[in-house]
């Protein structure tokens, strides 16, 4: 998540903030990006149970991350 942030960061999508959560980069996409909140917040939502819920990641997850990845990729690269 937060190679996320840093991506949109640099590619001035977001503005650099120190300390944004998951949750608050899900939200913060949300207002500009209404195309890539819901798949921004399921990636949120798998970052929050595996680092702070010890919950094992699974496939499912890591699928949803990697396509959160590629939408804002793709958002990155559209500027």
């Amino acid at each position: 998540m937060r190679a996320l942030a840093r991506g949109l960061e640099e590619n001035g999508l977001l503005p650099e903030r120190a300390g944004r959560t998951a949750d608050e980069l899900a939200a913060e996409v949300a207002l500009d990006r209404p195309d890539a909140a819901t798949i921004t917040a399921r990636a949120a939502r798998v970052f929050d149970e595996v680092a702070y819920g010890g919950r094992a990641g699974t496939g499912v997850g890591y699928a949803d991350v990697a396509e959160a990845d590629h939408v804002l990729s793709n958002l990155s690269s559209r500027r």
